[in-house]
This record gives C-alpha cells, sequence and structure tokens, in this order.
C-alpha cells in the first residue's frame, strides 16, 4: 500500500487560473491564456502548473514538468529537490534519492534535499539511516524545526525513546507550532507512521508539557491514552509534566480529582 502523505507537504505554490497541461501551451491557445502566458513567463506557468499536478496527485505530470525544465537549467537545484519530491510520491525511491543527492550537491548549504532523503530512508524502514540523514540536514539548518521533529518519530522507531524525546522538545523550541503544519515548499514532512503510536502520542503530549502548553499536552495525552499506552499513571509524578497538572482537562484524562474552586471574593486564605 502506498504511504498517504500530508498534502501540503508537497509543493505550496500558486494555483495557475488555467488548467491547461505544460505541454498544451502554444500559440494557437485561447485568448485568455494568451494572456496568462503574458503575465507568467513560461517557466513560471510551468512550476504552476506542476504544482497544480501535485496537489491533484498528478505526480508522473508533475516529475515529466521537471524534467523538462531541467534540460533548460540542469544546475538548478530547486528543480532536483522538486522532481524527488514529485518521484517519491510514486515509490519510485531510487529515482528520488539521485534527484535528491544531485540538489544537495548543488546547493552544498540547504538542508532541504538532505531531510526528503531521510523521507525515503524512513519509508524504507531503514531507522538509523534515516537519523544519520536529518543530521546532515540539521547541520547545514540547525533552525529548521521539521528536520527535528521528523528525525524524533525515526528516533522513535529506532527505540530511542530518550533521543526522541529530546527532538521532539528542541523542535517545538524552535517552532511551537511545529505539529500542526503541513509543509513549506520542498520540504517534505514526516508521515506520523509510528510503530508504536501510544507512546509516539505520549512523547508528544510529554514535549508540549514541557512548555506549558496544556491544551496540545492534553490532546496528544488523550490519543496516547486512547491508543492503550501503559504509562499514563506515570505522568503523575513526571517532572515534565508538573507545569499541566492543574489544568482540568489534563486532570480528568488522569483520573484526578477536581482542584478546590478559588476562594470568594474578599475571604483570604486562612
Amino acid at each position: 500500500m502506498k504511504s498517504v502523505w500530508m498534502a501540503g507537504a508537497l509543493l505550496a505554490l500558486v494555483v495557475p487560473a488555467s488548467s491547461q497541461q505544460f505541454s498544451e501551451v502554444s500559440n494557437t491557445a485561447m485568448p485568455q491564456a494568451a494572456a496568462l502566458s503574458v503575465e507568467n513567463p513560461p517557466r513560471e506557468a510551468a512550476l504552476e502548473r506542476a504544482a497544480l499536478d501535485m496537489i491533484h496527485k498528478d505526480y508522473a505530470s508533475a516529475a515529466a514538468v521537471y524534467k523538462t525544465l531541467l534540460k533548460e537549467t540542469p544546475n538548478d537545484a530547486v528543480l532536483w529537490n522538486r522532481l524527488g519530491v514529485a518521484l517519491q510520491q510514486q515509490d519510485m525511491f531510487n529515482e528520488a534519492l539521485k534527484s535528491y543527492a544531485r540538489a544537495a550537491k548543488l546547493d552544498s548549504k540547504g538542508g532541504d534535499a538532505w531531510n526528503n532523503m531521510g523521507t525515503v530512508y524512513f519509508q524504507e524502514k531503514k531507522w538509523a539511516k534515516s537519523v544519520r540523514t536529518y543530521k546532515k540536514a540539521i547541520s547545514l539548518n540547525p533552525q529548521n524545526a521539521t528536520f527535528y521533529s521528523n528525525m524524533g518519530l525515526a528516533y522513535l522507531n529506532n527505540q530511542k525513546v530518550a533521543d526522541a524525546f529530546a527532538a521532539f522538545q528542541h523542535a517545538l523550541e524552535l517552532d511551537p507550532e511545529v505539529f500542526e503544519h503541513r509543509g513549506r515548499v520542498g520540504t517534505i514532512i514526516q508521515p506520523h507512521a509510528a510503530t508504536d503510536y501510544g507512546r509516539f502520542y505520549f512523547l508528544l503530549a510529554k514535549s508540549f508539557a514541557s512548555t506549558n502548553n496544556a491544551d496540545r499536552c492534553a490532546y496528544y495525552l488523550r490519543k496516547a491514552r486512547d491508543e492503550g499506552y501503559s504509562g499514563i499513571d506515570g505522568v503523575k509524578s513526571d517532572p515534565a509534566f508538573s507545569g499541566v497538572l492543574n489544568d482540568a482537562t489534563v486532570r480528568t484524562i488522569l483520573g484526578l480529582p477536581e482542584l478546590p474552586g478559588a476562594p470568594p471574593k474578599g475571604q483570604g486564605i486562612g
């Protein structure tokens, strides 16, 4: 079964006004299409059409567009990276890796291609190799929260729980909304394909608790409980959760009694 990837993690480019395929653009097109080509140079129009193909999951068509453009600009690292994404969505892993490697060679300072290579190894369940590749991406761009969140999941699937928690924590420090994002241009967000979903959700709850985000902590704590995670009771004595134990929702999930209400106005605490 093909892996299902977050749609927004593909190529979030502007959707063109016309749905014509790139190969169909010609001088005999209708006036509206001609006007579009005047406003958008052919290359930009092609990129927009490829983005539309990706949104519609027509990955083969998008790949064909990128290959055509690469004949004109074979040293374009961005295009090689996007071609890799289109190939990866077709489970053409070897070809995708070659495209990412070419992108990484052409752009020695960018981490997106290395991150995307890591997601290929993840899909192939090569957890340790995936982690090493994410580390390379991080060395090039240590401020990218997505790289850390991806690495955390690879660590978790490789039974490196402490390392996974540290990676998730660092991801949240860089971007508190990292687990809510659907991605950005050229960067793939690792699908949440955990080998142990209960532990995965628990670690996310713990990561959010460490930032005192009670709402998100409660959300993932409930999911961990529903997955049958056996370590829920440990939350009560775990220092990482100390900042959220007064939250009503968290207490309900943990089966803790409600906290007494505040004293009436004007009445001191004696």
